[in-house]
């Protein structure tokens, strides 16, 4: 398994979202669950 930061492009700069990313999850309402192994998620 892999892990990875999830970044956001905000006025052309980059900015953290979330750290150690190990899945993400699209829903049906154009929203994305995004889950650590701890299970933290943010979406």
């Amino acid at each position: 398994m892999c892990e990875a930061n999830v970044y956001i492009s905000r006025d052309g700069r980059e900015e953290l979202l979330m750290e150690k990313v190990d899945r993400i999850i699209p829903g049906e309402d154009n929203s994305i669950l995004m889950e650590n192994i701890s299970g933290k998620d943010e979406s």
